[in-house]
């Protein structure tokens, strides 16, 4: 049966687990070949269709060191890259400094984290992974909605350019 996906590669950010996962899944059931990049030590084995999956366990999307060694080594196997799902991300609660009756500001050490995971964590096709807070806000988080709003932003930044240079 053919596959418009075979022989293609695409390394999934977020791939251990949520959306990642089942994009993984579907990648893998149009025989793709799939780099799972996640900072899930114990990553479940994954077992679908007829395409491989390479898995990149306990690494920290928000390290650029950790992605730029990841990325070397994936484009040492594979030299050619179709597609990269950024599906990871934090939404952590209750860390916060300041919370009062139906607001709360998270600690610096939250935002910055939420940023670099969500907003700054990787860099051929690009699907970065949103919610409905990309839209909209939501009470006591802000830095997740913010880094949703970024990402969207960027999404939007990056089509354009790649529009006009066509």
């Amino acid at each position: 049966m053919f596959s418009p996906l075979a022989g293609r590669t695409y390394i999934v950010t977020g791939g251990a687990s949520g959306i990642g996962l089942a994009t993984v899944r579907k990648l893998l059931n149009l025989s793709a070949t799939v780099h799972i990049i996640d900072k899930a030590r114990d990553v479940p084995e994954i077992t679908a269709g007829p395409g491989k999956v390479h898995v990149y366990p306990d690494i920290d999307v928000s390290s650029r060191r950790a992605v730029a060694n990841t990325f070397k080594t994936i484009i040492d196997r594979t030299p050619t890259v179709s597609g990269l799902v950024n599906a990871a991300g934090v939404s952590p609660s209750g860390n916060y400094a300041i919370e009062g009756e139906g607001y709360a500001i998270e600690k610096d050490d939250t935002y910055a984290r939420v940023m670099d995971i969500n907003v700054d964590g990787d860099t051929v096709s690009i699907v970065n992974i949103g919610s409905l807070a990309s839209l909209r806000g939501y009470r006591t988080m802000a830095a997740y909605c913010a880094s949703k709003h970024a990402v969207l932003g960027m999404t939007r930044t990056w089509g354009l350019d790649a529009y006009l240079q066509q």
